[in-house]
């Protein structure tokens, strides 16, 4: 267990100096309230995926969220899907509407949520998009936010991180 943590640490590592974009501190997942595909409204307290996850934010118009949501279809496993949250910043149809155009199928089956309000991105205290947030027991283990030219160098430390 600590070596699949340790590998997780240090993917999550390279990655952020091949980014060079990160942001990294441990605090209570925030509560907030996002819409669903039918115009629910969800709290971030009922995110229920099963052991660590993975929460992406994304913002329609953005050539770093559009890679992202690309390459995840290069990471498929069932952990990433399961284990797999993606909010878009904007309105519900928006969101929808992004997602349909950029979201691999492969990747379809992720769990989504519209940001219509802004409440995810001040809770979340974002700053930019994409923004990758690794979580464990409803606590932020780490972040990495900004421009991912290259967003494969992520994929060891993403498939880490849901894998455990």
């Amino acid at each position: 267990m600590k070596t699949r943590s340790l590998l997780a640490a240090g993917g999550l590592l390279v990655a952020l100096a091949a980014t060079r974009v990160a942001a990294i501190e441990q605090r209570p997942l925030p509560v907030f309230h996002v819409t669903t595909a039918d115009g629910s409204l969800v709290s971030s307290a009922q995110f229920n995926p099963s052991g660590q996850w993975l929460l992406i934010y994304v913002a329609p118009g953005s050539p770093s969220c559009d890679r992202l949501l690309v390459a995840l279809k290069g990471w498929v496993s069932p952990n990433l899907l399961e284990r797999t949250v993606i909010v878009v910043g904007g309105s519900t149809d928006g969101a929808q509407a992004y997602l349909a155009k950029a979201l691999p199928p492969e990747v379809g089956a992720i769990a989504w949520y519209a940001d219509p309000q802004d409440e995810a991105w001040a809770a979340l205290r974002l700053t930019g998009a994409p923004v990758l947030v690794g979580v464990k027991e409803k606590t932020i283990q780490w972040s990495i936010s900004g421009v991912l030219n290259d967003p494969k160098v992520l994929e060891s430390a993403v498939r880490t991180w849901v894998g455990q």
